[in-house]
């Protein structure tokens, strides 16, 4: 493959073919690895002042200092815009932050020489990187996780104000109760699963799960029952959702899934069966000398990326909707958005579709995704005969 035109460094394709073969490497042989996602410190702001090529100048200064600190059997390369990625056979985590800090401190050190409006500039630029390492990180891990484990902790650099070199900690992602994702890192791969949706032009779905009565438990049988609660719901929703995206925890009991090139009706059908698992399952309670079986009921709402919102905030706006119409609608459900007309490929309902959909799940006691089952199994078996 061709070297990338702007900084002679490997291009995307090249470098992570590489990690690849250098992770197989790695586990073949039992020897560590370590991979550094490297970034740039507010790239558009230095393009809006100082134009594109100021920008393109900043981008070649960090691939000459990537070049410069590169140690034995290690390679860098640009795998986006003003994003880098070096790979580094043989280091441990803390090897590989102490490299990591040398590339910060001369990207930092080594300012651009700039020409502003006629007249000299010397601009000082930072980077901000993310540290993931093999077999720390997990022994298992394939080359795209342990790619998203240093980007994730390049988002936490990059959260405490940039310039920055950050080493990843599962403990820190994860949420101790539960085990799915704090909301911090569920948002942050949000991010990183938006970006690839852009890139692919693919849906992506999300599910917002509330637990019902959920206070309610809590004060009927006290905080540890709630807890035990929390961590079922937790432990469904990562097992069942793990193949196909990420679950989070997004506040109190307050769950979210992000489900990757998928679309709200999958999502729907999925939630649904998530819900009727959940409700089939009922924990062992005691109260004193009382024990009980409860049975746990949760509502959700779906929404579809980018048809439903094209960022996080209205996106999640409109599963929230859909969830406080499951809340409306007598709760232990799960509800598509509103929509006003349909899109394509059935991305929606109409909401007249919506609410006789509703009504008739009222009037038979099913579920509505029971009921949308039903009606394609019905459909598939009129072509099928």
């Amino acid at each position: 493959m061709p070297p990338d035109e702007l900084t002679g460094l490997p291009s995307r394709g090249e470098i992570l073919t590489r990690l690849e073969s250098t992770l197989s490497l790695a586990s073949q042989q039992h020897h560590p690895l370590a991979i550094l996602y490297i970034d740039t410190d507010r790239l558009l702001s230095v393009n809006s002042t100082y134009g594109h090529l100021a920008g393109d100048a900043f981008i070649h200064h960090v691939a000459g200092v990537l070049s410069e600190h590169l140690p034995p059997h290690a390679d860098a390369g640009r795998i986006a815009g003003d994003e880098f990625l070096l790979v580094a056979s043989g280091l441990s985590a803390e090897e590989a932050l102490t490299l990591a800090e040398a590339i910060r401190r001369g990207v930092e050190s080594q300012p651009l020489h700039l020409t502003h409006q006629e007249k000299p500039v010397d601009l000082r630029v930072s980077v901000t990187i993310g540290v993931a390492s093999y077999p720390a990180d997990g022994p298992s891990l394939t080359a795209e996780e342990l790619i998203r484990r240093a980007y994730d902790a390049l988002l936490r650099g990059k959260e405490s104000g940039g310039n920055a070199v950050v080493l990843y900690s599962a403990q820190e992602e994860r949420d101790v109760l539960t085990g799915v994702l704090k909301r911090e890192a569920l948002l942050a791969r949000f991010a990183r699963a938006r970006e690839e949706a852009d890139r692919t032009h693919a849906p992506m779905a999300i599910i917002n799960l509330d637990i019902d009565e959920f206070d309610s438990i809590n004060r009927q049988y006290g905080r540890y029952t709630g807890d035990e609660v929390l961590r079922r719901v937790g432990r469904v929703l990562a097992n069942n959702f793990r193949e196909m995206g990420f679950t989070g925890r997004y506040a109190g009991d307050e769950f979210v899934v992000v489900l990757p090139d998928s679309r709200a009706e999958t999502a729907f059908v999925l939630a649904e069966e998530v819900r009727r698992a959940l409700e089939d399952t009922p924990i062992d309670v005691q109260v004193g000398e009382q024990k009980f079986r409860l049975t746990i009921h949760i509502s959700g709402g779906v929404a579809e990326y980018p048809s439903d919102g094209n960022d996080w905030e209205s996106l999640f706006r409109r599963s929230d909707e859909a969830l406080f119409r499951a809340k409306r609608l007598g709760r232990n459900r799960i509800c598509l958005p509103v929509s006003s007309q349909m899109v394509t490929k059935t991305s929606h309902y109409t909401q007249t579709q919506l609410e006789k959909l509703a009504d008739l799940a009222k009037k038979t006691g099913k579920t509505e995704a029971h009921l949308l089952r039903e009606a394609l199994d019905d459909l598939l078996r009129k072509y099928e005969s």
